[in-house]
C-alpha cells in the first residue's frame, strides 16, 4: 500500500495517496509500520488541509514512546508554524 501510495504522489494524485497510507496504517497492527505511513500522510496534507485535521494525525505520534515521536513532533511544530502559531 506504501508502494502504490508513492506512485500516486508521483503522479500528483495526493488523495489517493493519503487514502492508500490511511489504509496502511489500519492493516499494521505494530506502530513500527503504521507509524511510517501516518506520518507520511500528514506530511501530504499539511500545504492543504486545515490546522486541527494535521494536529489530530499527528499528535498519537508524537505520544511518549512512539517510534517516529520526534519526527511527529517536528511536524507538529511545522504545521503550527505554517498556520502562523
Amino acid at each position: 500500500l506504501q508502494h502504490r501510495a508513492a506512485i500516486a504522489v508521483r503522479d500528483n494524485k495526493i488523495p489517493q495517496a493519503v487514502e492508500l497510507l490511511d489504509q496502511a496504517v489500519r492493516a499494521a497492527r505494530d506502530p513500527l509500520l503504521a507509524d511510517p505511513a501516518a506520518l507520511k500522510a500528514a506530511w501530504l496534507l499539511m500545504d492543504t488541509a486545515p490546522l486541527a485535521d494535521v494536529v489530530e494525525r499527528l499528535e498519537p505520534l508524537a505520544k511518549e514512546n512512539r517510534p517516529l515521536r520526534p519526527f511527529a513532533q517536528e511536524a507538529l511544530a511545522m504545521a503550527q508554524l505554517q498556520h502562523g502559531q
